[in-house]
């Protein structure tokens, strides 16, 4: 089976998740446009011009995890039922996957695979990882995956192709940078910069900066490093951009704006604006607070075959197996 692709090729609209209160009891999703972001962006209350966002099941009360985007669609993680869920959020169609044996989620890859031409989730926990393509609706086991996801970001950060983490190989402490074909579902090596690890410093978060993947680096207590790769696959190609004269310690891009001016999410602590002399600017986040996931998605008219739209929802029979929401909340400070 093969989606229907219908993308608009126009710029992203910027996906936000958070809480009313710290307690997480009530999730909210927010969107806003690439050209209210430039606009309002020295005004420092840009999300008063957000649009709250209905997702499925958000009448019913599901705790919800925002954990990836690929084009026109949303991936959503709902812990407390075990559920991943496909959402297009220009249309209000989405679409609940089979259930799975994964239980939490350490690491999530949602994309879209050119070979198959189809829509594909790749999903890990501990030591259990699953894939399921839109097309088949059904989840196969990734045999002898040696790495263990658990430093930075589940969801895989998309840069030439491939799907980038931070991890540690199997029985080992050091941090290495992996990459994903998501077609033949291989994991790789990707060099990561000589002077961070000569220094010991924390390798914390990655990102992508103009196209290029940028690695987050903590001298901790002192700063954060911005290193970006150049020339994809060349290690001497790192090179370091910015240095955040903050004492955060997790920090991850967000947005990039044609000024210069960086968009970062800051955990908890909501969005920090970094300018060209290196300071720190929190916007106005009164409708907002404890931001802590973010995505990037297209309008778009896919349609998802599954006839089933936000509005419609019906409760789901919540799993037996004690659950925990993603790794997000235990790296955010």
């Amino acid at each position: 089976m093969q989606l229907k692709l219908s993308i608009q090729r126009n710029k992203p609209n910027l996906m936000l998740k958070g809480f009313h209160n710290r307690n997480g009891n009530s999730s909210l999703l927010y969107s806003i446009g690439p050209d209210l972001l430039e606009l309002l962006l020295p005004t420092d209350a840009f999300l008063e011009y957000a649009v709250e966002i209905d997702y499925p099941f958000k009448s019913l009360g599901y705790a919800v995890e925002l954990i990836g985007c690929c084009g026109g669609l949303v991936c959503l993680w709902f812990f407390g039922e075990r559920l991943f869920c496909i959402w297009n959020p220009a249309t209000g169609e989405y679409k609940v996957l089979p259930k799975s044996n994964i239980h939490c989620v350490d690491m999530v890859a949602f994309c879209y695979d050119y070979k198959s031409k189809d829509y594909k989730l790749l999903a890990g926990c501990c030591r259990l990882f699953e894939a399921c393509s839109l097309g088949s609706n059904s989840w196969k086991t990734i045999e002898n995956v040696p790495y263990e996801f658990h430093i930075s970001n589940p969801s895989g950060v998309l840069v030439n192709g491939d799907l980038h983490w931070l991890a540690q190989r199997k029985g080992s402490s050091d941090v290495v940078l992996v990459s994903l074909d998501i077609s033949n579902e291989i994991f790789k090596e990707v060099e990561l910069p000589k002077e961070p690890s000569e220094n010991d410093l924390v390798f914390r978060n990655l990102g992508v900066l103009k196209g290029c993947l940028c690695l987050f680096v903590v001298d901790v207590g002192v700063c954060v490093e911005v290193w970006v790769m150049q020339n994809y696959g060349v290690r001497e190609s790192w090179t370091k951009r910015y240095i955040v004269s903050d004492k955060t310690k997790y920090l991850r891009l967000t947005w990039s704006f044609k000024n210069g001016e960086i968009l970062f999410g800051g955990g908890y602590a909501g969005l920090y604006l970094y300018d060209s002399r290196d300071m720190l600017a929190k916007p106005n986040f009164s409708r907002l607070s404890y931001l802590y996931q973010e995505g990037c998605y297209f309008e778009s008219l896919v349609s998802l075959t599954s006839g089933t739209y936000v509005g419609e929802e019906k409760p789901i029979e919540k799993s037996n197996t004690l659950t925990y929401s993603m790794q997000w909340e235990n790296i955010l400070l």
